[in-house]
């Protein structure tokens, strides 16, 4: 489950929102996301580095947003978990642009072969604690999978969605967007 070294994350450092490299986190970083409680910060436990030949699924949406990751990784897709190599043409994704968190639907999926380096991040998180965070690039950020996955299907996600609709701009009215300030 993996990044490319350009996807950014959302990180707090200092007080601020930042957008930050995967490949230049650190442990430690406070990374956005989300978890059943709401919105959180989550310190980075571990900054993962693959080197090597890697499929990897570019998705586009409808308002030419693109996101790309390797086929195993899970994003939250119409309310629920699906890997990247599931995804299909009309799934909704959930965007986060500009404090503002919206569905999309896929219009193109690509695959490609790629050499080089790939990333993904651990979290400090409790042994059951289930956790979403955001990833994109060029202030587009998508709600990706990282963490506990329970055996059955994550009947909160539903809820869970919706009221992060609601919450996502309450809670980071408090930050500038994270596209406006660069690390």
């Amino acid at each position: 489950s993996c990044f490319e070294k350009d996807a950014e994350l959302i990180v707090l450092i200092k007080g601020k929102t930042l957008v930050k490299k995967i490949k230049d986190i650190k442990e430690g970083d406070l990374v956005l996301g989300a978890n059943e409680k709401g919105l959180t910060f989550v310190p980075v436990e571990k900054l993962n580095e693959h080197e090597g030949e890697f499929e990897i699924i570019q998705i586009k949406t409808e308002n030419n947003k693109v996101f790309r990751a390797t086929p195993n990784h899970p994003a939250i897709i119409n309310g629920k978990l699906k890997k990247f190599e599931k995804l299909q043409i009309g799934d909704k994704i959930n965007i986060l642009n500009n404090n503002n968190l919206t569905e999309e639907k896929i219009i193109e999926i690509k695959k490609e072969k790629i050499k080089g380096k790939v990333y993904s991040i651990e979290l400090k998180m409790n042994k059951n604690q289930c956790f979403s965070h955001f990833v994109g690039i060029n202030g587009n950020f998508m709600l990706v999978h990282c963490g506990f996955v329970p055996t059955k299907e994550l009947i909160f996600l539903g809820t869970f969605i919706g009221g992060l609709l609601i919450t996502l701009q309450a809670v980071l009215a408090d930050y500038p967007p994270p596209s406006a300030t660069k690390n």
